[in-house]
């Protein structure tokens, strides 16, 4: 871990509650030339709405995780 991580407030590991997984849009299935939509998560912090996709199967089971402002997607 970075130093200047450690001094920034929240530099723990702790879970995020307030997300939410769904299926991607069919233009941007369509863009990336995909034939089954990925997964997409989007997750809210002190600086606004993030999404993002993930490569992960409609039956995983996903956590997700904040550090020094890095997201860790686990499934």
């Amino acid at each position: 871990m970075d130093f200047a991580c450690k001094k920034e407030r929240g530099s723990t590991v702790r879970r995020v509650v307030r997300h939410t997984i769904s299926k991607e849009s069919h233009e941007d299935m369509v863009k990336a030339g995909r034939y089954n939509p990925c997964l997409e998560i989007t997750f809210w912090d002190k600086h606004g709405k993030h999404t993002h996709k993930l490569q992960a199967g409609y039956e995983d089971y996903i956590h997700v995780f904040r550090e020094c402002g890095e997201t860790f997607v686990l499934s």
